[in-house]
């Protein structure tokens, strides 16, 4: 018996999964590239947007809906601009000269 689970759902999670690996991704380019350099690249902290991001996308999977909560949309904010702030960080330490 297949559950009954909305498609809106299972494509929100689709998508936080997709997001997910291409932050992983990035954060084992950052990782391989602070090895190489021996230049700190906090990649560590690229785990945070996953989180957030994890909590929007439940949020709204279990609303129902992409739009109209605070919580969602407000993890979601952060996780975005904390995710821009590291890989233009990631790009500054990589495109440096010296």
């Amino acid at each position: 018996m297949i559950p009954d689970v909305p498609i809106l759902s299972l494509l929100i999670m689709l998508v936080w999964g997709l997001l997910t690996v291409l932050i992983a991704l990035t954060a084992l380019i950052a990782q391989f590239y602070q090895r190489l350099s021996g230049r700190r690249t906090h990649v560590r902290l690229f785990g945070i947007p996953v989180v957030l991001f994890g909590v929007a996308a439940v949020r709204s999977s279990q609303l129902g809906q992409l739009g109209g909560d605070f919580m969602a949309e407000g993890a979601a904010l952060i996780a975005a601009l904390l995710l821009i702030g590291l890989c233009a960080h990631l790009y500054r330490r990589m495109t440096q000269r010296g």
